[in-house]
């Protein structure tokens, strides 16, 4: 089976992570991976992991208010979808799947070849009336949906319409990669003391990730744990003006709220070793705002790890953190709370150590790579199949 999976975003994130770990283990049932992406961040990596990667310069839609940024997209629309029938026709794919709601152009240029088509559902980003919007699109032109995970699903009018066409799948996580009791250089790199708690964030510093939430739980925190130390690990956007803008106001309010960066608080930047990052974590903490996760990788990864999680309910978070035992589940933008939870945790290494264990155990039995290679592989079968005998019937591929 020939697979092409088209990502619209240039960052490595989610999205490329899952191909990263996904491609390699879908080989050994017979699929063949192609990516396709941008150039950037996101495809030196793929590339350099030895995965199959082609350059195409899509265009995608952005999350900002500028009319002169949609419209650029709106005018290469006509040469994206050139360059992937393109593609298509050289790569003859049996399946093309789109990793994301909001760019539809792999869909058409498939649908246009009569390819089969796995449209993946990855967050709740997109305003509830842009996903009325596009939903329509999405039964039109996918034979196979994929949310991650049944809060996405809810998510998205019409989906669960798709019936058995529906397969929810959750990111897969090398339990062998990430496990507990793994050495990790980070302490010794930013000086932290073998015993000073820390609690650590792995995420891009972007507006939908909350950071300014954490940091003011952080910051609360701090009050009664002055040794505890708080670490953001993810892509710093140097370039961007509103997400640099962003990472100035981060630093000004935690400095306000009395935290020191660069000491209390620490931003690493994008690192490529996260497990060795995460291995330095006591407690894994995601402040994400509404409106913005699907089911993010790292709490998924910091379970395997062993660690504890406290992250907000968006998406389908509350789907893989169990309330209670293998960490907390709080509001959006309640920092207060957010706070609380760490400062019980911090004060229960025993409790700590006791939901760190439920969680190596419930990724180990249901949230592991095979599992998700199966999802994949019964959702490829099912588009195929749909497009041989259902309402979409192929056509030649040129």
């Amino acid at each position: 089976m020939k697979l092409v999976s088209v990502l619209h975003f240039p960052e490595f994130g989610g999205p490329h992570n899952q191909a990263l770990r996904l491609s390699p283990a879908l080989a050994h049932h017979g699929v063949e991976s192609t990516i396709v992406l941008p150039a950037g961040p996101g495809a030196d990596r793929l590339r350099a992991s030895g995965l199959d990667v082609r350059i195409v310069p899509l265009g995608r839609v952005r999350a900002v208010p500028n009319p002169r940024t949609q419209l650029q997209t709106l005018g290469r629309f006509p040469l994206d979808m050139r360059a992937l029938i393109s593609l298509y026709r050289r790569e003859r794919p049996d399946v093309v799947q789109l990793n994301g709601l909001m760019n539809p152009h792999a869909a058409l240029a498939a649908r246009a070849l009569g390819i089969s088509v796995v449209w993946q559902l990855l967050d709740t980003r997109p305003p509830m009336r842009l996903r009325r919007v596009m939903m329509p699109l999405v039964r039109r032109l996918a034979d196979v949906v994929m949310p991650i995970g049944h809060g996405v699903a809810r998510a998205h009018p019409g989906t669960e319409a798709f019936g058995e066409r529906m397969v929810v799948f959750y990111a897969p996580v090398d339990t062998a990669l990430f496990r507990p009791g793994t050495p990790s250089t980070l302490r010794a790199e930013l000086g932290i003391a073998p015993d000073a708690p820390v609690v650590g964030v792995v995420g891009n510093v972007n507006p939908q990730k909350g950071h300014e939430h954490f940091a003011t739980a952080a910051a609360l925190v701090h009050q009664s744990f002055p040794e505890a130390r708080f670490v953001i690990a993810g892509q710093i956007y140097a370039n961007h003006p509103t997400h640099s803008e962003y990472h100035r106001r981060l630093v000004a309010q935690a400095e306000s709220g009395g935290l020191r960066v660069g000491q209390d608080l620490v931003f690493l930047g994008a690192r490529r070793d996260i497990p060795n990052v995460m291995a330095a974590f006591d407690i894994l903490a995601l402040a994400s705002v509404p409106n913005s996760e699907g089911t993010p990788t790292v709490i998924l990864e910091a379970m395997a790890t062993g660690l504890p999680v406290v992250a907000t309910a968006v998406g389908s978070v509350a789907e893989v953190v169990a309330d209670g035992e293998t960490g907390f589940v709080v509001p959006a933008e309640q920092p207060q709370i957010m706070a609380d939870r760490l400062t019980t945790l911090l004060s229960d290494r025993e409790r700590r150590t006791q939901m760190g264990t439920k969680g190596r155990e419930r990724t180990e039995r249901e949230f592991n790579l095979d599992r998700c290679v199966a999802d994949h592989l019964r959702a490829y079968n099912l588009a195929i199949e749909h497009r041989r005998h259902g309402k979409h019937r192929a056509t030649t591929h040129g």
